[in-house]
């Protein structure tokens, strides 16, 4: 979609109608257990109607079939700082393009009673609205408006997104305008299917050793290793590890999809190298 900013570890999208999928998996319980089976999603579809004034069907599929994931770059947490979550915090947002957003604020409108609470409020931001989260774990929110409902978790994942529907990036600020996408467009022909997965690789192996820098520092921190492995190996092994610099360019677009054709499951991807000179 336009509005997906460019600055992502990675996109990932899965197409499914929701409904269709409950409908199949619920022939397929019915068939194997009749009467257990009917009693158990009699009740959770009675909750449903109750709940949303319509079917759990209807209900699935108006989410709409395209289910969008956007990872972020994580936030590390030096020594002695917290962000909530331990030492890397992801930072991650779904998002759906929504068929039905009355109902939707009637679901959540109906279970808000059982999630607001401690660490959970309702507001609105940026024209949408819905419940943010704080605690433990890291924050996050789950919001609706537009015709999108969003749910993220991590700090500022919440705040990038919802900015990004409101005002699309445009050039080399947007995934589909990027360097990432075009590179990947010359590697591989892409086709629509069930799953579609861009990722930079250059931001991946960044994050790769910050994340490895931040579990030697935590360990080096201690006397010993969790394993008590010691401190002079740790750093030995630290060394090991190669620079910002030396990580320039070392792996490039990613890109994969799933599909289906005549001849059954297709899977199909690249992944950018440097060139062996």
């Amino acid at each position: 979609p336009p509005w997906v900013p460019a600055n992502l570890v990675s996109y990932n999208h899965i197409s499914a109608d929701l409904g269709n999928v409950y409908s199949s998996i619920k022939q397929m319980v019915l068939a194997q257990f009749p009467e257990q089976g009917a009693m158990a999603f009699h009740m959770a579809e009675a909750q449903v109607n109750q709940m949303a004034q319509t079917d759990l069907m209807t209900l699935l599929s108006s989410i709409g079939h395209q289910h969008i994931i956007l990872t972020y770059e994580p936030v590390f947490s030096n020594l002695g700082e917290s962000h909530g979550g331990g030492p890397m915090q992801q930072r991650l947002a779904v998002v759906w393009q929504i068929k039905d957003e009355a109902l939707w604020a009637r679901v959540l409108q109906a279970v808000a009673p059982m999630v607001l609470g401690e660490g959970v409020g309702r507001t609105e931001e940026q024209g949408f609205s819905g419940w943010r989260f704080q605690g433990s774990g890291g924050e996050g929110g789950l919001f609706l408006g537009k015709g999108y409902l969003v749910f993220a978790m991590g700090q500022s994942s919440l705040e990038w997104t919802l900015s990004s529907l409101n005002a699309p990036p445009k050039g080399e600020d947007a995934l589909l305008t990027g360097e990432v996408f075009a590179k990947a467009q010359t590697l591989i022909h892409l086709e629509p299917g069930l799953n579609f997965q861009l990722a930079d690789g250059d931001r991946y192996a960044h994050m790769m050793k910050r994340m490895l820098d931040t579990m030697f520092d935590l360990a080096l921190a201690s006397s010993a290793g969790p394993d008590g492995t010691e401190p002079e190996t740790l750093e030995a092994l630290s060394k090991l590890l190669p620079t910002d610099d030396e990580l320039e360019n070392v792996l490039g677009a990613s890109a994969s999809y799933v599909r289906v054709n005549k001849d059954g499951l297709v899977v199909k991807g690249i992944n950018e190298l440097p060139s062996p000179e």
